[in-house]
């Protein structure tokens, strides 16, 4: 009997490392997108904002609900930042993904 809570524990600890690092490749991921796009990472704040509210709302209808309103306010998030093109050239935050800053350029032809 102890060994088998012993494993659900385990399992449970597992999985609530594999939920904490799969939130913060997240955020990254977003935060990049967002640069992209000419916009400031602290946007995703507000993203999360918003898809707490829309689960912690669906809530009250029922936890399987709840992870279902979620997801698909993630999916939309996902869609909608993926659908704004990129800025064809360097912003703010640097150059596009792919494309040689200038300073890295001069060096190869120098």
């Amino acid at each position: 009997m102890f060994g088998g809570s012993l494993a659900v524990s385990a399992l449970l600890n597992l999985l609530h490392a594999h939920t904490t690092a799969m939130v913060a490749v997240t955020v990254v991921l977003w935060a990049g997108r967002l640069r992209d796009i000419g916009r400031s990472a602290w946007w995703v704040l507000a993203i999360v904002a918003l898809l707490a509210v829309s689960t912690i709302a669906a809530w009250s209808l029922g936890e399987d609900i709840a992870v279902g309103v979620g997801t698909l306010v993630e999916l939309v998030i996902v869609g909608v930042l993926g659908a704004i093109p990129g800025q064809p050239g360097p912003n703010r935050f640097g150059p596009p993904p792919g494309q040689p800053s200038v300073a890295q350029t001069a060096n190869v032809f120098s």
